[in-house]
Parts: C-alpha cells; structure tokens; sequence
C-alpha cells in the first residue's frame, strides 16, 4: 500500500530522512503563510511511521504546535479498521503512530490535533468492541470526498449517480445533524463539479469548439463547457439536468443541521444566508411515504 505509483502520481520515498524534512519545511512555509492545517490525500499510503517521523520534524522546524492546527488523514472506506485502528501493528495509525509521535515530542493534545476520514462511520463506530482503537472525536464526519461523488461508487454518491437533489439532501442533513459519532469537526464537500459521465473540468479548455484541425473535430465529442465555480447568484444542484456544481452549501435544510449540530439557532430563512429565496430545495416526505406504502402494500399481498 504504500511503495507504488498511485493512479499515476510520483511516489516519495517518505521513508527517507531527507524527503521527510523536504515535506515538513514545505509544510512550515504553508503555516507561516496563513494555512492553519491541512489534508493528506491517500493518507493510507504514506506508512504512519514515516508520517510520524514527519510530524516530528515538523514540529522541530515550528517550535511549538499552534492550538487551531488540524490536520486529517483521507483513509476511505476500503481501509481494513482493525490493521489500521484498532490494534498495535506496524501500520497501525492509532497505536504506532501515536508511540513515534510521542518519541518525536509530540503530547497527546498535540496528536489529538490529527484526525482522520474513514468514510463508513457507523461501521467503524460499531468495530473493534472492547479494544484500545482510535477514539471517535479523531475521526471527522464529511459528506463524500472527490473519489464517491464520481460515478464509480461510494457510500453516498446520490448526485452523480441518481441525480436527487432530495434524498441527498436528507442523507447530508442526517449526516450534519447527528452527534452519534462524537465526532468534534464536521466538513461539507461542495462545489463538486457533475459531467453526466463526460471527462473533464469546465475551465474551457474542455470544449470541443476549440478543435483547430479535422482530427480532434472527428474525435471530440463529448464537450464540457466553460463554468464558473465562483457564481454569487447560482442555486444548488443546478447541473443535475447536464452539467453543473453541486454547491450543497447552499442547501437551507443542510445548513440548518450544521447549525443544529453545532447547537445555535435554526430559525434562518435563504435571505439570512444571502441567497435568493428561489434557490430554497423544497423536499417533502410524500414520496417516500407513497413509495413506502406501496412497498408494504406489495409485502401484505404476497403474504396473503
């Protein structure tokens, strides 16, 4: 898991004194620029220990950790709970991590600081019973990560793939409301670019009415056209019929549990939050209850 080239990008070799001081002076320029933390994406092939040892070069670097620093680890839903959480192993993230840390001066406030994203939170919630794993207030709760709101899978990947604006809209909700984890930091993905399948991005460079010469003309056919990320005016889920951003921020149900979750009041309307009252995603249960009735419906008579 950790000495290959993933999807194509270059593989460092973090096991080396050198490269591990290299990323932990970039990541000292980031702090001293305004950054206040940071993610690893892939975190699951970086080892721990050459993680740890970084850290600890980095904190060497810095001096003193500053109390707002955050940083999570992707992990991802595939990641094997008890290897990597529950019990001492060399690639244990919890336990071998967390004994080179504390080698590299590192206090348990300061690793408490380092959180991770295992995507199936209730599975990882229900893992590992009776054991010493990794505590759920390290563990982040995020709607979805780039990779689950492609068309390949994942555990939520309603907007690319059912193109509902409603059923996403109670998962997240849910999703931002509940304090079952004990999770302390909640993220929200948005602005998450939807191509119906076409491959890729909407900064103009995509569209096939740039085609110079008759071979990309005859090749060129599924064009992505230029978009602005950055629109004050546009409403959520505006691509779901072609091409569009996601921007779930703007959801009022969504931002009502964030604020719900975070115990302050959820007496907001879309002019509170700066948006026009026409963006509001109205949601109703009459379809779920019709489909569930109809479900029951079903059951009874093939009972009978």
């Amino acid at each position: 898991m950790n000495y290959f080239w993933v999807v194509g990008l270059s593989d460092l070799k973090t096991e080396d004194p050198w490269v591990q001081k290299r990323l932990a002076d970039y990541i000292v320029d980031l702090m001293g620029i305004g950054f206040s933390g940071f993610r690893i994406d892939a975190g699951k092939h970086v080892h721990p220990a050459d993680q740890a040892r970084i850290f600890g070069e980095f904190k060497r670097l810095l001096g003193e950790i500053p109390s707002d620093f955050l940083v999570y680890n992707e992990m991802t839903y595939d990641c094997h709970f008890e290897k990597v959480f529950c019990y001492p192993s060399e690639y244990s993230f919890h336990h071998n991590m967390t004994v080179i840390l504390k080698e590299e001066g590192w206090e348990d406030h300061e690793i408490h600081m380092l959180k991770f994203w295992v995507q199936d939170y209730d599975g990882y919630s229900k893992a590992c019973k009776g054991v010493n794993k990794l505590p759920m207030t390290r563990v982040l709760v995020q709607n979805e990560c780039h990779d689950h709101q492609n068309t390949y899978g994942g555990s939520i990947p309603i907007i690319a793939v059912d193109k509902n604006p409603c059923k996403y809209q109670r998962v997240v909700a849910e999703l931002m409301r509940t304090s079952q984890y004990e999770s302390e930091i909640k993220l929200l993905m948005t602005s998450y670019w939807v191509t119906n399948g076409y491959k890729g991005f909407p900064d103009g460079k995509s569209d096939c009415g740039l085609c110079r010469n008759d071979i990309c003309k005859k090749y060129c056919t599924n064009s992505v056209p230029k978009k602005d990320a950055a629109d004050p005016n546009a409403c959520p889920y505006e691509g779901m019929d072609g091409f569009g951003y996601t921007r779930v921020h703007r959801d009022l149900a969504i931002v009502r549990a964030m604020r719900e979750w975070l115990g302050i009041s959820t007496q907001i309307e879309m002019k509170d939050i700066g948006l026009r009252d026409e963006c509001e995603v109205k949601c109703s249960g009459i379809k779920l209850f019709i489909s569930f009735a109809f479900a029951f419906i079903l059951a009874v008579a093939s009972f009978i």
